[in-house]
This record gives structure tokens, sequence and C-alpha cells, in this order.
């Protein structure tokens, strides 16, 4: 009889651990998921690119599914899939879609057709897209006839 008051203390002490150490858990997990600001997307994103990150810090390479869902999740828009569990045919399908991008494309311009060009060791530069040949061939020519 007082094996088993002992055993049951035992389990009720065991126990109370357990659960103080789930609270704690999601305690945290709660506080990440305030920070994501409850959207579920992105943390679905997040979770699929846990996997491969934790396969490149053990100084591993992630395998093809692993790689393909880190793709996907940073740069495919992939909508109406979780990234997260998708099989690799429907992340195939996201990759090979529209890809992510700024809510405003206008206020993306790459290149800048205004900008001028520079080239490294000249300095001098003709506008847009254009720069001094001449200079340039004969700095490179300088330089590799130098001792």
């Amino acid at each position: 009889r007082n094996w088993a008051i002992r055993s049951a203390d035992l389990a009720v002490k065991q126990l109370g651990e357990q659960l103080a150490q789930a609270r704690g858990k999601i305690s945290v997990l709660t506080d990440l998921l305030a920070a994501l600001g409850n959207d579920g997307e992105l943390a679905d994103r997040i979770c699929a690119v846990v996997p491969a990150l934790h396969e490149l810090l053990a100084g591993k390479q992630p395998c093809h599914l692993k790689r393909l869902r880190r793709n996907v999740a940073l740069h495919a828009e992939a909508k109406g899939i979780r990234v997260a569990t998708a099989t690799a045919s429907q992340l195939k399908k996201a990759q090979r879609g529209k890809r992510l991008a700024p809510a405003d494309d206008a206020a993306v311009t790459w290149p800048n057709a205004l900008a001028k060009v520079f080239v490294p060791g000249t300095l001098s530069t003709l506008g847009a897209g254009t720069f001094d040949t001449h200079a340039l061939e004969s700095d490179l020519w300088n330089s590799s006839r130098a001792p």
C-alpha cells in the first residue's frame, strides 16, 4: 500500500513537471505567433524553411525536396497551397509560377535608366549605358604590362 502511494505521488510530481514544461512551450509559441502578427501564411513559410536551414546549420546539404520547399517558401507566390506540407508536384508547380514581388512593382526599376555606368579605375562616364572604352582599354593594357 505504501508503495502504491509513493508511486502515485511520484507520477503526480512528474506530470506536474511535464505540465509546467508544456505551459512554458505554449507561452513561447504564443509569443512567437504574436510576433508573426497571427499571419498563417508567414508561419507556414517559416515552417517550410526550417528543415533545410536545420540541415545547413548541421553542415549538411539539404535533400532536393527540402531545398525545393525552402525555395518556394522564400521566392514563389504559391497561392492556394500550404508550402510546409505541399507535395513535390505542388511545389514544382508553384516554383514555375509567379514570384514574390513588392506590392508596387512600379516602384522597383532595375536597372536605373538614368544611372551612369561606373567602371573601376576610370573616371570617364559618358551617360547611361555608355562608357569610354578607350580609357578602360588603356588602363587594362598599362596594368597588364606593369612589372
